[in-house]
């Protein structure tokens, strides 16, 4: 059997809706808008829409988390090892091409090296989608080493820059 479940408050219709189908949950929505996978959409007609985390303490590394985790197992509360150059986690900014929403920019965290126990190498890769294109393009990455690479994936200095670049009132 398929169930709907919503929680409505004065003048807050759908405050809460789980949809029954999938279990995608909607907040301030009947429709959540996921993607396959995704299961939390919040939605406002209001000046903000989104989240807020807060931790209200005097103790030093006491704070507000939002982490990604990934395992490499499918079975939900199981470990398996993740693989070098896997997806650990995805953060997009889209916007509404009038049908749509298409991805804008992104920051995502990938496996960087070969795992083991107490050892998870890490990179973090920045993209951004051109003008005129409808897929992202990665820009920049810092590597488990360190190393920024700006227009290369591969950096092999503190900062590497392919192309030409601007510095100090010069071109280089």
């Amino acid at each position: 059997a398929d169930y709907d479940f919503r929680v409505e408050g004065v003048g807050a219709a759908n405050a809460l809706f789980v949809q029954g189908s999938d279990g995608a949950v909607g907040i301030g929505t009947a429709a959540p808008d996921v993607r396959l996978g995704q299961k939390l959409d919040i939605a406002t007609t209001a000046n903000f829409g989104g989240a807020s985390l807060s931790t209200w303490s005097t103790t030093d590394g006491h704070q507000s988390l939002f982490e990604f985790k990934k395992s490499g197992n499918a079975t939900i509360g199981s470990h398996t090892i993740v693989a070098d150059g896997e997806y650990l986690g995805h953060l997009g900014w889209r916007g509404s091409d009038g049908s749509a929403f298409k991805d804008a920019c992104s920051i995502r965290g990938e496996v960087d090296g070969t795992p083991g126990a107490s050892d998870m190498p890490g990179r973090m890769v920045f993209s951004t989608t051109p003008d005129g294109s409808p897929t992202a393009v990665e820009r920049m990455r810092i590597d488990s080493g360190g190393n920024v690479g700006i227009g290369t994936a591969s950096p092999s200095y503190k900062l590497e820059v392919a192309g030409s670049f601007y510095s100090s009132g010069s071109s280089v």
